[in-house]
């Protein structure tokens, strides 16, 4: 997808693909899963900007213009495409089970529908209160529209209408008072939700831990919505110092987004984050990896700090030919991650977004960190 880029920017990413950050890469930090959708990621550098492509993490929204023009150019190129396609959404509806539409079960959820269960406790989330306490919740996929429209001139997809679902549940945690908030994302992907939370929140430092072919992803999305902002790539963090210049940056500027490669993650110092997020990529990692994200989250959090988590229930991280071939990886199994007991549980539950959207049940856990002696 093509992404008007200035050419400060564009010069900026180019050092960062050139740098050895970019290309002396640690092999432990990709699972099968990611050495296999990072070779797809094609990178191409225009008049205007930049052309990123790739399959899974390349959730970028677009433009309805330009949405309509890349489906008129498929289907005039290869018209096999639209067959297919069309075929597949034959069979997506009179197959079986049915599900909502993202924005019928963002609906749904939000206003309490039985069909979400909506059991009440003290783990689950009670949108029904969360909506009458805190008049900055979006309460349809209607009003997430008209406020995305607000600020860019993209299309509403399923991605970023998830990503506001996540944001409406952070809304009572999270002090938009603090002026010096600090929030860390592992595995942001295209930037979706951390472009949402800064919004939202307006942290002072956003810290994004990521593969290199997903930081040029977010990059290119985030620089392009906030231009104001300052952005800082791995290839800029020669050492540690260099990060704690950040850090202790003045607290009028704009905001800054400091993106880290997975053998970065020493560089952050201890103690310093409000709020520490993964969605939907410790799924895809390893076991080994997902332990040292964790130790990392206790590492760099506040007491009293948040960790936000969303992942599936029960995924194998694989290769794109699971279907033909047996894949190594044990499962990952969101309640058998190494989650820790002196931190305290704010939500624990099964998404009634995603139970009622998607085949794979996904879990949500809030956790207010304590620290592990």
């Amino acid at each position: 997808m093509e992404k008007n880029l200035s050419s400060e920017n564009q010069k900026k990413l180019l050092s960062f693909m050139n740098s050895n950050s970019f290309s002396n890469r640690s092999d432990v930090a990709y699972s099968d899963y990611w050495k296999t959708h990072a070779s797809r990621m094609k990178v191409k550098f225009t008049a205007d900007g930049v052309d990123v492509s790739g399959d899974s993490g390349f959730y970028l929204p677009e433009s309805v213009f330009r949405k309509l023009l890349r489906r008129s150019l498929i289907a005039i190129k290869t018209p096999s495409r639209v067959i297919s396609k069309l075929y597949s959404l034959v069979q997506q509806y009179f197959g079986t089970p049915r599900f909502m539409s993202w924005s019928q079960g963002f609906d749904a959820t939000m206003r309490h529908d039985p069909v979400t269960d909506p059991d009440l406790s003290s783990f689950r989330i009670n949108h029904l209160e969360l909506r009458r306490n805190f008049s900055e919740v979006l309460k349809s996929a209607r009003e997430v529209e008209i406020d995305f429209a607000k600020w860019t001139k993209f299309s509403l997809t399923s991605h970023v209408l998830v990503a506001y679902y996540f944001r409406n549940i952070l809304i009572p945690y999270i002090d938009k008072g603090k002026k010096d908030l600090k929030f860390c994302e592992i595995g942001a992907g295209s930037g979706n939700l951390a472009s949402i939370l800064y919004r939202e929140f307006s942290p002072r430092i956003f810290f994004i831990v990521d593969l290199p072919e997903s930081i040029v992803n977010a990059f290119v999305h985030l620089s392009g919505l906030f231009p104001q902002a300052t952005f800082v790539l791995p290839h800029e963090l020669e050492n540690e110092i260099g990060l704690l210049d950040i850090n202790d940056m003045n607290n009028d500027i704009a905001g800054c987004f400091v993106f880290l490669t997975p053998w970065q993650i020493n560089l952050l110092p201890d103690n310093i984050i409000d709020l520490s997020i993964n969605t939907h990529s410790f799924q895809e990692m390893t076991h080994a990896q997902i332990d040292e994200y964790f130790l990392l989250v206790e590492r760099i959090s506040k007491i009293g700090g948040h960790f936000f988590c969303v992942n599936r229930v029960e995924k194998i991280p694989c290769k794109g030919n699971a279907y033909v071939e047996i894949q190594h990886e044990p499962p990952n199994r969101f309640y058998e991650y190494p989650w820790r007991d002196k931190n305290v549980r704010l939500i624990d539950e099964v998404s009634r977004l995603h139970r009622v959207c998607a085949a794979d049940d996904t879990a949500i856990r809030l956790e207010r960190i304590g620290r592990v002696q």
